[in-house]
C-alpha cells in the first residue's frame, strides 16, 4: 500500500508476467472443457460456470499487459 500512495512503480515484474502467462494458458483449457460440458450436460451452472473462467482470462489478460508495460 505504501508503494501503490507513494505512486512508485514496480521494480521487477516477472512474477506477474508468469503468473499471468501460466493462468491465461490453463483457464484457456478449463474454459473450453467446462462450455463444451456444459453443451452435452446441457447444463445452465456449468456454462455460467464456464463465464466465470472466461472473467478470469480477462483479468489474466490485464495483468499481463500491466506487467508488459512496466518492463
Amino acid at each position: 500500500m505504501y508503494r501503490l500512495a507513494k505512486e512508485e512503480k514496480p521494480k521487477d515484474t516477472t512474477a506477474a508476467t508468469i503468473v499471468a502467462s501460466a493462468s491465461l494458458g490453463f483457464m484457456f483449457f478449463l474454459y473450453y472443457g467446462k462450455v463444451r460440458a456444459a453443451v452435452v450436460l446441457d447444463s445452465a451452472v456449468l456454462e455460467a460456470d464456464a463465464q466465470c473462467s472466461l472473467g478470469c482470462i480477462k483479468l489474466s489478460f490485464a495483468l499481463l499487459g500491466g506487467a508488459l508495460a512496466f518492463r
